[in-house]
């Protein structure tokens, strides 16, 4: 399972299992090979599972509340065709987020600003009605 909770599948949309103490290896094509470390000798990896790898390049996708994608009405969870690109995997990789930190921090200040301009004219024409109606009074 993922950090999240989540099951890891395989071909076959089942759950991959794989025995405690067992060394993991997952190359390109997404083959997960397990390795008994409490063998003595030098063992060779077995297959365990095949990651099941879909391609969503055709496929309409709807980003969850949870920052997962999901397939455009239907459920979470939902299987899909895999489009014409072929999947590969990278090990040893993480994925990093898709946020640019300065990018943000940028558009936020802008957007604070904005918005202090804004409270700046709504104040502004607030006193100015205030001062025509001033004006307006009969002393």
């Amino acid at each position: 399972e993922t950090g999240n909770g989540h099951p890891v599948r395989g071909e076959g949309n089942s759950p991959i299992t794989i025995p405690p103490g067992f060394k993991v290896e997952i190359p390109q094509d997404g083959g997960v090979y397990a390795t008994d470390t409490s063998q003595p000798g030098v063992q060779q990896p077995q297959l365990v599972a095949t990651l099941l790898l879909r391609d969503a390049s055709q496929t309409p996708m709807t980003r969850r509340e949870d920052g997962l994608f999901k397939v455009h009405d239907k459920p979470s969870g939902s299987d899909f065709a895999s489009g014409p690109i072929r999947t590969s995997v990278t090990s040893q990789a993480l994925e990093g987020s898709n946020v640019n930190p300065s990018e943000a921090m940028v558009k936020l200040i802008e957007q604070s600003r904005m918005f202090e301009q804004q409270v700046r004219m709504v104040k502004t024409s607030h006193d100015n009605d205030q001062a025509g109606a001033s004006m307006m009074k009969l002393s």
